[in-house]
């Protein structure tokens, strides 16, 4: 039977005709698009509240329609083929204009259920959630915005669908953790700006005058990383961009850690400014400027391209420019 073509980014498949459409039960494609997004029948049924068997059949039948295995196990896990990831892009698009189009042609937020997934770092996320909350009670009351804590696989957390949004910083967005062949998939927007201190145990007799940078360098450091091997922070890489050496004693994937090792040790650590704003409340540590210029963070979104189209995630990145707010820039 003649099928039309679908001219995709990555090629060409075929495309089923109207007469074929008959055949296929509509309901079984938003079914699709969870297990595709997963790369898991288990995780999928447990989002969609279905059993693990029923998802199966479901990947099963469309399997058998669409000619392709969909999904094919590599390792321990479960990748989508070439079609997959074309029918993942198509069922992204079009589900969200069919239900844009159920709900009047116009998103309402109050009618959303989600949940949305937003990674970022721990800092962003007691920052954000607060202001989300209030957002949700007003406008989206049924929503469920989950944050998890951004991995080193952050961009191909985007791409397989575990996370729908990242809060991350340009720096993180440049580095070589992310393939350049995944990098042209993703969408990015600016949220803010936000100024690095330093800081340090607020009874420490060095910090009373203005430190030098000999003295800052010869001081013991605790310091933010992603993953013990992966050091994309701004102020490492600034460091390192301008030759200087620093002694790290403690290295922690918790910003939130920071001011507490501070404030029971004699180390130094630079951390984004509205958490030391918070910090200083709650522990006995001073703020002040590292004794060289430092640049600041840019923060970003990023989403993969296929949600674009999604009227959810929409108001989800407005929602999260209007948390955005709350940064401290100075």
């Amino acid at each position: 039977m003649d099928q039309k073509l679908h001219i995709s980014k990555t090629g060409v498949i075929p495309v089923p005709s109207l007469k074929n459409l008959r055949s296929l039960n509509l309901n079984q494609l938003p079914i699709l698009r969870e297990i595709l997004r997963q790369e898991s029948i288990t995780r999928a049924a447990e989002l969609l509240n279905l059993s693990q068997p029923a998802v199966s059949n479901v990947l099963k039948t469309l399997r058998a329609y669409f000619g392709d295995d969909l999904l094919t196990r590599d390792g321990t896990n479960m990748r989508r083929t070439t079609k997959g990831e074309e029918l993942l892009l198509l069922l992204e698009t079009a589900l969200a204009h069919i239900e844009s189009a159920i709900k009047g042609g116009k998103f309402d937020p109050a009618l959303a259920a989600g949940p949305v997934r937003i990674a970022t770092v721990d800092n962003v996320i007691s920052t954000f959630a607060g202001p989300m909350c209030a957002i949700l009670e007003e406008e989206a009351p049924n929503l469920e915005v989950q944050f998890v804590t951004a991995t080193h696989n952050l961009a191909g957390d985007l791409k397989s669908g575990a996370v729908d949004i990242a809060v991350t910083s340009t720096e993180f967005m440049d580095s070589p953790a992310i393939p350049e062949s995944l990098r042209k998939e993703l969408c990015i927007r600016a949220v803010g700006v936000e100024r690095l201190v330093c800081i340090g145990r607020s009874d420490d007799k060095q910090l009373e005058g203005e430190l030098s940078l000999d003295a800052y360098l010869s001081r013991p450091h605790a310091s933010y990383v992603v993953d013990p091997d992966h050091h994309h922070t701004v102020e490492r890489q600034h460091i390192r961009g301008v030759g200087l050496s620093r002694s790290t004693r403690i290295a922690t994937s918790s910003n939130h850690t920071l001011p507490a090792i501070v404030a029971h040790s004699d180390c130094l650590a630079i951390v984004p400014m509205t958490l030391a704003r918070t910090a200083v409340r709650q522990y006995p540590i001073k703020i002040f400027r590292p004794p060289f210029d430092l640049p600041d963070i840019k923060w970003v979104m990023a989403w993969h391209e296929r949600g674009s189209a999604n009227p959810l995630l929409q108001w989800s990145k407005d929602a999260i420019l209007r948390c955005a707010g709350e940064l401290e820039l100075e």
